[in-house]
Order: structure tokens, then C-alpha cells, then sequence
């Protein structure tokens, strides 16, 4: 990490990567492709050894830690993109739906009102029970928050899972594609929204 970022405002917000595989999603691993889990598995894969991946990165945000990046920014916001943990074989008395919701306090614990929790695929309806848990959590935790939209095909009703993001607390989302076609006088008022949101 570079000194040119130190003392500067210009960057205000960095996201959880490091553990991901393919997006900036750290829970997701294509667990659905038998051939990933396999792979992991074969070479060195551990629950345990995950698990730690993702707390160890946010503790590098914690000014508080001796790592240089916590030093860096101290002040910036982190976002953190929660997905159900797609955990491989988890130990005997660990679940990945518990751990799932242990790294969000995890990363709250740490960073406090720095660590800015999301969701990178909202849609309405909402997905399963698993997703339900995540953003209960999310909304007793409080903002800041933040979400991105599913895809065209899966976003279902734009509106009503843009309002269902302001009901939740967030203060931005991320539009997929199709935006251009939304009625812009609506997306304006859940801008208006989500600005009041704002922590």
C-alpha cells in the first residue's frame, strides 16, 4: 500500500477483497461447481483457515493494528459485501449461516460505523430464508449500509426493491444496467431517499 494515499481525502471508501474469488464478494466461492469445491478441498482448503482470511482483512482496516493499511486509512469506510458464507466442510459446532452473521459483528466490532455492510445482488422478492437472516442482521446493526441491484433478469421489481433498500437503512445502491429505462422522476425521489439515510 502506498504512502501517496496517506493524509489524503480522496479516497473515501475501499472494499473487502482480498478473500474473494471471482467478485468483490469475500463469502463467495461458486461453491455450486462440485469441481471448485474439489480443488479447494485438494489443495490446503481449510474452513478455519477461511474463516480467519476474512477476519485478518478486516482487522487490516483497524487503526488500531500495527498493519501499515489500518495506519492509511483510519478514517476511510470499508464495505464489506455479505452473501450467505459458502464455506467448504465446516468443523464439528461451526455452521456458515452463524459465521455469516459472526462477521458482520466481527467486522462492526472492529471498525465500528467505518465498516459499511451491503449486499451485491438485492432484488424483489427477496431470495431465501438465508438472505432474510443477513438482512435482519444487517438492519438491527444499523447504517451505515449499503446495496447493489441483482441483474436485469433477476431484480424482479425495480421499485419496490429500491424501496425496500430505503426501508432497510441504506444511503446508496448501485443500479444495474437496465437504469436507463427506469422512470427517472422515481429514481429521483429514492435518491432523495437514500440521501436521508445518510450517516
Amino acid at each position: 500500500m502506498s504512502d501517496k494515499y496517506k493524509g489524503t481525502t480522496a479516497v473515501s471508501e475501499v472494499t473487502l477483497a482480498r478473500c474473494g474469488t471471482r467478485y468483490s464478494e469475500p463469502l463467495i466461492r461458486q461453491s455450486c461447481v462440485e469441481s471448485n469445491r474439489r480443488a479447494a478441498l485438494s489443495n490446503g482448503y481449510t474452513y478455519v483457515a477461511d474463516y480467519t482470511c476474512l477476519t485478518n482483512e478486516i482487522d487490516m482496516f483497524d487503526a488500531r493494528n500495527i498493519a501499515k493499511t489500518g495506519k492509511l486509512f483510519k478514517n476511510t469506510r470499508v464495505s464489506f459485501a455479505v452473501n450467505p458464507y459458502q464455506a467448504f466442510s465446516p468443523p464439528s459446532g461451526r455452521t456458515a449461516n452463524q459465521d455469516t452473521l459472526n462477521l458482520m459483528d466481527y467486522c462492526r466490532s472492529r471498525l465500528g460505523k467505518r465498516c459499511v455492510l451491503g449486499n451485491n445482488s438485492i432484488r424483489f422478492p427477496e431470495k431465501d430464508d438465508a438472505y432474510t437472516a443477513i438482512y435482519s442482521k444487517q438492519k438491527a446493526l444499523g447504517k451505515p449500509l449499503y446495496y447493489q441491484t441483482a441483474t436485469p433478469v433477476k431484480i424482479g421489481d425495480w421499485q419496490k426493491t429500491l424501496e425496500w433498500a430505503v426501508q432497510q437503512g441504506a444511503s446508496s445502491v448501485e443500479l444495474n444496467e437496465a437504469y436507463i429505462s427506469y422512470d427517472k422522476t422515481a429514481l429521483s425521489l429514492y435518491a432523495e431517499k437514500l440521501r436521508a439515510n445518510s450517516y
